[in-house]
């Protein structure tokens, strides 16, 4: 004989399972479906109002404004200066002031009136003239006797000092210059030949500095001039070289 089976109380009980029907399952997927949309609308929603609150909570922001801060009035009223628009006045301005500047080359000169022969003082010498009467000859005096002649004395003559040597007079062709500008200090004499000697220095090395001061009608003014020169070739010879150093030059005559 088989042995009996042996049926455990829970799975003699037990029923079997079924599959979930297609509505059951349609209408899960509705709900999950139902329940993402609305979880996305209620973000949706509430960051639209972080956003809508937060700007209100900026602060504002102010754009300048494009018309001008001040305006010209059309009749501004006052005091009204004649020629403010004339550009004489800027001449006048500090710091603009130039320095009166000496002009090197002589003005040119104009014949001299000769003076006129005055008539009537050349009358009035020649009416003068005829009028003097000439004095009588004094009368020859009469001849008195000679005394007699003092005997001779003998002097030693003092002995007469040799006069001294003449100094000899210093040639011309030793005393031309040039002149090389024209300051208005003796000061700024000074150091621009200084700059012209540093500068020239193969043509003004072995020449010395004479400062020669000129009172005009602008002002005075201290005249650079160097030399001495061997005539007045060796000063043309050199005025022509530092002109073509764009240097100006003149010719000093002694």
């Amino acid at each position: 004989m088989s042995d009996p089976e042996i049926l455990v109380p829970d799975e003699a009980f037990e029923e079997p399972r079924r599959g979930r029907s297609p509505v059951a399952k349609l209408a899960a997927r509705t709900t999950i479906v139902a329940g993402v949309v609305v979880l996305g609308g209620v973000v949706w929603f509430a960051y639209q109002q972080g956003i809508k609150s937060g700007a209100e909570e900026a602060a504002p922001v102010i754009t300048a404004d494009g018309e001008p801060f001040k305006r010209k009035p059309k009749k501004p009223g006052g005091l009204d200066v004649p020629h403010q628009d004339k550009l004489v006045f800027n001449r006048l301005a500090p710091g603009q002031v130039e320095e009166p500047v000496e002009k090197l080359l002589p003005p040119p000169e104009e014949p001299a009136e000769r003076p006129e022969a005055s008539v009537d003082t050349a009358a009035a010498s020649v009416e003068e003239v005829v009028e003097t009467e000439p004095e009588p000859p004094a009368p020859p005096a009469r001849p008195t006797a000679a005394p007699p002649p003092p005997e001779p004395v003998m002097v030693t003559p003092p002995p007469v000092p040799a006069p001294p040597p003449a100094k000899a007079a210093e040639p011309e062709g030793d005393r031309w210059r040039i002149q090389l500008a024209s300051v208005s200090s003796r000061d700024r004499a000074l150091s621009e030949w200084d700059r012209l000697k540093t500068r020239n220095t193969d043509l003004l090395g072995t020449l010395k500095l004479n400062v020669e001061s000129a009172k005009l009608s602008n002002g005075t003014f201290y005249r650079i001039q160097a030399g001495p020169l061997a005539g007045r070739l060796a000063a043309s010879d050199l005025c022509g070289e530092l002109k073509s150093r764009n240097q100006d030059c003149l010719i000093v005559a002694p």
